[in-house]
This record gives structure tokens, sequence and C-alpha cells, in this order.
């Protein structure tokens, strides 16, 4: 009987070391994906070159670890242990702090100072600001400045006390905000705002695991935002009615959990009640709504993920940038990489009614984006062009594909999407192709030369599931186009 039992463990045993295998080979159980996992479906591209540069082995590796049976849940379960015994958190930049709250760390930084650019910095980008909004004005366009706050402007009680000891005496946001005052810049604060809204809301503003405000919060933000743009420059908009909603402890929804997912544990952490109200949404149906060309961060996104506030408040002509990246709203926009190197900002701006950017306290250093530049840049008709290369680009078969593709999406003729696809070429390559060949290939080897540099880029590769030598150039062609 003992030997008996001493053959069924061991067959166990063996069938559990074999379970991942068989996983792999025939999936018999559906295992949860991991948040902001990469796409390991396809097996890696094998080349010559990428086989003699030892990339292909690299990627093959890399995908063999990550496609053997029950990864992610092994993965999970790691993650689980690290954080249950050890507080370890699985998510870059975010720190524990008081009452488990977690906070990204470049908040707490921002809120101290330590990330301050400098007084004639913020002086400069203000006087950027405020001619944007004179030319706009000028236009018969309006202007704003959505300033919004991270979590550790609201909770800086909860900061860890470690981090209090490095504080800066003037922060890009005591600066900035002063400096919109004197200037007389267009500006919603709505730090101001929510911190008398603290404590009287029906849940607290930020999710205990989230970076973001919560859903609540942005109902509440959403009626102030649309009722400063009525007033302010009577425009159509709705009024906002927030009905009675849900409490939930576990259903979060859109970003309140979105910390905490990306830790990707075993079970659900947060034990903080949150509420979701009901919005109605009433306006009259015989005015169209303004336009909006939006530019920010992902609070900005907030308004649609959360609640249809910008649907219900902007017309569908609109755009939101993200980050002056890409298009982000409305949502046929979604996932369709429309970048804004793609579009024409006199086009853009001659669509619209209302032109905002929107930046939190910890955003405030990245200086509109490089939106307001582009703005000036139309205004100022600072953007020359060699016309016999924009046409030579328009010639391309590659850029009349994509002009075909995009131009209905845009509301753009055929001509004026292939002009400003071929316009945005230029403007990242403005080198004569025989110059910006021979800086890419000089940048190539340098990244070889450099090992700590070529680490980091082959690692990049494996992640991205292509050949080492195409990601090099990759590098040496976006440090070329960027600097």
């Amino acid at each position: 009987m003992a030997i008996r039992l001493k053959y069924l463990l061991l067959i166990a045993a063996l069938g559990a070391l074999f379970l991942p295998l068989i996983q792999l080979l025939s999936p018999f159980s559906k295992v949860k994906d991991l948040d902001g996992d990469f796409d390991i479906s396809n097996k890696p591209h094998f080349s010559k070159e990428a086989f003699k540069d030892g990339s292909y082995q690299d990627q093959l590796e890399a995908h063999l670890k990550d496609s053997i049976g029950f990864h992610n849940f092994f993965i999970r379960c790691n993650n689980q242990l690290k954080y249950s015994l050890f507080g370890e958190i699985n998510s870059s930049g975010v720190v524990e702090g008081k009452d488990g709250m977690l906070i990204p760390k470049s908040y707490i930084e921002s809120y101290l100072g330590q990330d301050f650019v400098g007084e004639d910095v913020l002086q400069n980008f203000s006087e950027k600001l405020k001619a944007v909004q004179d030319s706009l004005k000028a236009h018969q366009k309006q202007f704003v400045v959505l300033l919004v706050p991270g979590k550790a402007s609201i909770y800086p009680e909860k900061i860890p006390d470690e981090f209090l000891t490095n504080r800066n005496e003037k922060t890009n946001y005591d600066v900035f905000i002063k400096l919109l005052k004197e200037k007389q810049i267009n500006h919603l604060n709505l730090r101001n705002f929510l911190e008398e809204k603290k404590g009287k809301l029906e849940s607290q503003l930020f999710a205990n695991k989230s970076v973001h405000w919560s859903g609540n919060t942005v109902s509440v933000v959403a009626d102030t935002m649309v009722n400063y743009l009525r007033d302010k420059f009577n425009y159509e908009m709705p009024y906002i009615v927030r009905e009675a909603g849900e409490y939930t402890v576990e259903n979060y929804r859109y970003t309140d959990y979105d910390i905490a997912a990306s830790m990707n544990l075993l079970f659900h952490i947060a034990e903080d009640t949150l509420y979701y109200p009901n919005l109605k949404f009433y306006r009259s149906s015989k005015v169209s709504k303004p336009t909006l060309l939006g530019c920010g961060d992902s609070f900005f996104q907030s308004f649609k993920g959360f609640y249809p506030i910008l649907d219900s408040s902007f017309s569908q002509a609109s755009r939101l940038y993200y980050y002056n990246r890409f298009v982000d709203w409305p949502h046929r926009f979604y996932d369709m990489e429309l970048f804004n190197n793609m579009l024409d900002i006199k086009l853009e701006l001659e669509r619209s009614d209302l032109i905002v950017v929107e930046m939190t306290d910890e955003n405030i250093k990245k200086l509109g984006y490089g939106f307001i530049d582009d703005i000036l840049a139309h205004y100022n008709h600072s953007n020359t062009y060699d016309w016999s290369r924009i046409n030579q680009l328009k010639a391309d078969p590659k850029n009349q594909a994509k002009a075909s593709r995009f131009h209905q999406l845009a509301g753009y003729s055929y001509d004026q999407m292939l002009t400003a696809i071929a316009k945005g070429k230029l403007d990242k390559n403005i080198l004569p192709p025989s110059e910006f060949e021979k800086q890419v290939q000089q940048k190539m080897q340098e990244i070889r030369n450099t090992p700590e540099w070529l680490d980091k880029v082959k690692k990049q590769a494996i992640e991205k599931n292509i050949p080492l030598e195409q990601n090099i150039r990759e590098n040496a062609e976006w440090i070329i186009n960027n600097s």
C-alpha cells in the first residue's frame, strides 16, 4: 500500500511538472491575460541577419519562456506573494503611502517641487500661452488652460515621511498659476476646486489603488468645466444632472483600479467604497455644439472613459490629442493610429471653436507637449517648406495609401491629407536624404559601440519582436528626428 502511494505521488508530481507543457501544446484551461502584457502569440521572425547577430535566439528564448502554460498565473502568484509578504509593488514608479494609498512617485516629486524647471522657463512658456490666446482670439477662437491636480497634491498627508525631507521652496504649479493670473490667460484651476471638495463628496476624490481621479470626481468636475465654458464663452453646452447611482467595493470602472491592475495580482486588493452617479445631459437641440481641439494627458481621457461627457458636450468634428501624439477621440479614431504629424494645424484650427490644453501639475514641465509651439509656428508663419520635396513625398505610394485611408476619417480632402502627411514627413526629416542617412548610420554605430545602450536596445527588440538591427535603426532615426 505504501509503495503504491509512493508511485501515485510520483506520478502526480511528474504530471504537475508536465502540466505547463500540456497547457502550451493543447490549452485546457483559460488563463487570464496580464495587464499590459506584450502580445506573445506570434513566434519571432527568422532571418539570416537576426540569426547571425543573435537577436533571433534571444527573441525565441523569450517567446518560449512567456508562452509556457500557466505563465501568467505563475506571474500573478509571484507578484501576490511579494506584495502580501513584503509589501513589494510590481508597478513601475509607484510607492505605497500612508493607509495603503498607492501614489505615483512623479506626482510626489512635483508636489514637493523636486522637478522644478525654473522661473525663466515657466515665464517663457506663459508668454507663449498668452501669444496663442491672443492669436486665437483674433481669429474668433477661444483658448483655455485646464489645470488638473495629481494625487499627491490632493492627499499630501498620505505621502511617506521619507519623501518630505527634500522639499523645494518653489514648485512648477505655484509659479505657473501665478503667471497665468498675471497674464490674464484663461484657465480653470481644478486643483483649488477639488481641495475644497475634499471629504465632501460621496466617495474619496482618488481611489486608493488608482493613479487618476475617481469616476465620481469626474462627474463633479465635468459639471464645473461645462458651466465654466458655457458662462465664459456663451457656448451651447449641456446642463449636467447627477442622479442617484451605485456604491461598490469591487466593480470599479475605467481607471479606478489602474495601479492595482498593473500589479498583476491574484486577488482584488482595494477596500475603499466608490460611488458612481448616473449622469443626465440636458441641452437645446436647436444650436450646434462647439467644436473642441483639445490636447492633454490621460486625465483628459476620463471625460470619455467614465461618462460620455465629451460626446455630449462637443461636436463630432472635435479632436482630442493624446500628449500631442495621436488623435484619441471621438471614438471613431480609437486604435486608428492617426498621428498628429499627419494633420495640418492650419486646418485643425480653422475647424475648431475652442482650443484647450490640459495638464496635471506633474505635466506642467512638459510645457504644453509641443502643441503650443505648433500653434505659434502656424500663426508666426515660421514653418517654411521645400515644395519640391513636398511634391516628391506626395508622389510616394506609401504616403498616397495613407492619404486614401485617412482623409475621410479626418474630414480632409484627399489632397489636403496627402499634403499634410508630406509636410509631417518633412518636419521629421528636414535634412536632405543623403545627409539624414549619414547621420543615422553614425548614430547606429554609436549605439553598437556603447554596451549599456546596446543592451537596452536588445531588450527593446525582444519586447517589440523585431530584429536587433531594425531596432537599432529605429532608435537612431528617432534620435535624429527629435534632436
